[in-house]
């Protein structure tokens, strides 16, 4: 075999390589699981939690709340997560895992209300749903929290400190932002002058306006 011929089989060689790796990688994320069993209807609708869970912004309290507190802690989880797994440790020895917020916070925090927000974050969403825009989630996450944290509150300037992983921390920042450049609701209003803090967990703010 001459050099040419070598370099001709090591070619094909190659290009036969890289078209079995694309089949795979095909067969694994697009075809459907279960080769011997029909594929599921793509026209069956999505049950109401699911929707409820892609379409609203929702705050969920994790610990007792013994009535004597004074500030409220949110947690707002990033990118195609959800709660409570952005917030839980796992391992072989405790399947169940441990709940920062609801296991170990509450310990360091005695007088603090700990929430939980849920956005519609899913990277993949359903064909039967229309993709929220960023600006849309923003003005979900002002509203969710109006409605089911400020409005109910009896004190009116009682603090809120946010924890927020990831894109939660933008998506945080830009209502903040809506909040500080519009005027326009008492929701917005509320929720500035009730901000005390934040702590951000790996926000990719680099390339951002912020």
């Amino acid at each position: 075999m001459d050099v040419n011929e070598g370099i001709y089989l090591a070619v094909w060689t190659t290009v036969l390589c890289l078209f079995v790796c694309a089949t795979a990688a095909w067969l694994w994320f697009y075809a459907p699981a279960g080769s011997g069993t029909a594929p599921s209807s793509p026209t069956k609708p999505a049950s109401d939690s699911t929707r409820s869970t892609q379409r609203g912004v929702h705050l969920n309290q994790v610990n007792k709340d013994n009535g004597d507190t004074d500030i409220d802690i949110i947690a707002i989880h990033g990118l195609d997560t959800k709660s409570p797994d952005t917030w839980t440790w796992r391992d072989r020895r405790n399947p169940s895992g441990v709940n920062w917020l609801a296991d170990l916070l509450p310990v360091d925090v005695e007088k603090a209300r700990i929430f939980t927000l849920d956005w519609p974050a899913e990277l993949l969403q359903p064909s039967d749903l229309v993709p929220k825009l960023d600006g849309e989630i923003v003005t979900l996450l002002i509203d969710g929290i109006d409605r089911e944290l400020l409005a109910k509150n009896k004190i009116k300037d009682r603090p809120i400190l946010f924890i927020a992983s990831c894109l939660g921390g933008i998506i945080l920042v830009r209502a903040l932002t809506t909040a500080a450049d519009h005027e326009c609701t008492t929701s917005c209003y509320c929720l500035r002058k009730a901000t005390r803090g934040i702590i951000f967990l790996a926000t990719p703010f680099r390339g951002t306006s912020f």
